[in-house]
């Protein structure tokens, strides 16, 4: 595995960490949270799309070097 894959992975195992036991695990963060749902969101998933991009060009480098 490249450098790009590993950190990719990093982060979505960190994204799903976070979504798993952090900010959702109690119903007051959730409802304090329903007015900035949006950006709230938006940052959750903005890492994870992040790492699957960096998984991709690693892979496709790859597949080009062969």
């Amino acid at each position: 595995m490249g450098k790009k894959t590993v950190i990719g992975v990093l982060l979505i195992i960190m994204q799903i960490l976070i979504i798993k036991y952090g900010l959702l695990s109690s119903q007051e963060n959730i409802d304090s949270f329903k007015g900035e749902e949006f950006s709230y969101y938006i940052g959750f998933f903005i890492p994870t799309i992040v790492g699957i991009i960096l998984i991709g060009k690693d892979i496709h480098n790859k597949q080009k070097g062969k």
